[in-house]
């Protein structure tokens, strides 16, 4: 057999056992591990994936309140209303970019799915600095 120890930037570490010896290939953003019966793709998660991605973030961290209010809405919950709700216009912005860099690092095409539904959610309530009403083409004129 044989064991592959992944140390990270902080000391942390996980050891992953193989029943056959590994062998490991650097790749640009991963470690490729080999064995006889099977590939696998070691990769740091991302840190804004695990800030809108874990559960126990839910109530700190913008992008997990908006993939949750997300979700509510498609449960068609009246919860999403007040979750978006909750949310500041700063912690809106950030929450959308959060989902959408999150998607970026996901592997998961159906949590890639919801996390872009979920910035999709979101982004048609973020007010734009120069959307406000002055008399320029905006919306309820002057």
């Amino acid at each position: 057999g044989g064991r592959v120890v992944m140390v990270g930037p902080y000391g942390d570490c996980i050891q992953y056992e193989y029943a056959e010896p590994p062998l490991l290939f650097p790749e640009q953003d991963c470690a490729r591990v080999v064995t006889s019966s099977a590939t696998e793709l070691l990769l740091r998660v991302s840190p804004v994936a695990v800030a809108v991605l874990t559960p126990a973030a839910t109530a700190a961290s913008a992008g997990a309140r908006l993939l949750a209010a997300s979700a509510a809405f498609e449960a068609r919950s009246a919860v999403a209303a007040e979750l978006l709700r909750g949310l500041s216009q700063t912690e809106l912005r950030e929450g959308v970019a959060a989902c959408i860099e999150a998607a970026e690092h996901e592997m998961s095409a159906g949590r890639q799915l919801s996390l872009l539904r979920a910035a999709a959610y979101g982004k048609p309530y973020i007010r734009h600095a120069g959307a406000a009403p002055s008399g320029g083409g905006g919306e309820g004129g002057e």
